[in-house]
Order: C-alpha cells, then sequence, then structure tokens
C-alpha cells in the first residue's frame, strides 16, 4: 500500500512528500479491512505531513480530509455523503476511503501519514 511504502521511506523525509501508485497489491483501510485497488483504475494516495504540534490535537483529522474531500467532488456536480469517520459514498457506493497513521517524534514534530483511496471509474 501506499502507507506502508510511506511508512518504510519515513526516514528519508524530513519534510512533506507524495506517495502514488498505479495499483497496490496491499491495500488497507480500518481494521486492516482490504482495499481492493486493480491497476490504473483509481486513485491510491499517501501525503506524509510532518507537523509541529502535539499528537492529541490531531484527532479529527480523518473526518476534516473527507469533508474536504466531499468538497471537491461536490464541485464536479455530484451528491457525496461521508460516512464518519473516513468513508464517503455516491448513491450508495464507497468511493473513497481515508486511513490516517501518526507518529510522535523525540523533537516534539509528528509525523501524519494520510492515506486515500478513491475509486474513480
Amino acid at each position: 500500500s501506499t502507507s506502508l511504502d510511506a511508512m518504510l521511506a519515513q526516514q528519508k523525509y524530513s519534510s512533506d512528500a507524495i506517495f502514488l501508485s498505479e495499483h497496490q497489491t496491499d491495500g488497507y483501510g480500518r481494521f486492516d479491512r482490504q482495499w481492493h485497488s486493480p491497476f490504473g483504475k483509481n486513485i491510491y494516495l499517501t501525503m506524509l505531513e510532518v507537523i509541529d504540534l502535539d499528537i492529541s490535537k490531531i484527532s479529527g483529522l480523518s473526518l476534516s480530509v473527507a469533508v474536504s474531500i466531499a468538497k471537491v467532488i461536490e464541485k464536479m456536480g455530484l451528491n457525496p455523503e461521508i460516512k464518519w469517520p473516513n468513508d464517503i459514498y455516491i448513491n450508495d457506493k464507497k468511493v473513497c476511503g481515508i486511513i490516517i497513521n501518526a507518529f510522535a517524534e523525540l523533537n516534539g514534530k509528528v509525523k501524519v501519514f494520510i492515506g486515500i483511496g478513491l475509486n474513480v471509474n
């Protein structure tokens, strides 16, 4: 998955980065549920954000990301619905899943991995 790749590569990055993939062989969601990730059909990405903030302050991040994605989808003339805390549906079909992983570092910074799987077909 892009999230696992990003977490494995994190030591190389002291600032923000984006990891994209045309497919995933090990995509996952909450509770380690499998995320079907066929080649060239959807958008799979993980954003690494290095932030200077207490890790306890990011508890609503998944919902904030979902709201941001839903707003973009609305601009395309569609009617997305957010299933709290991390899924987006259109016409009762899941079109997006979001997974957040965060790790506090000894220097006070937090590395946040924002994984997004977006079904576009």
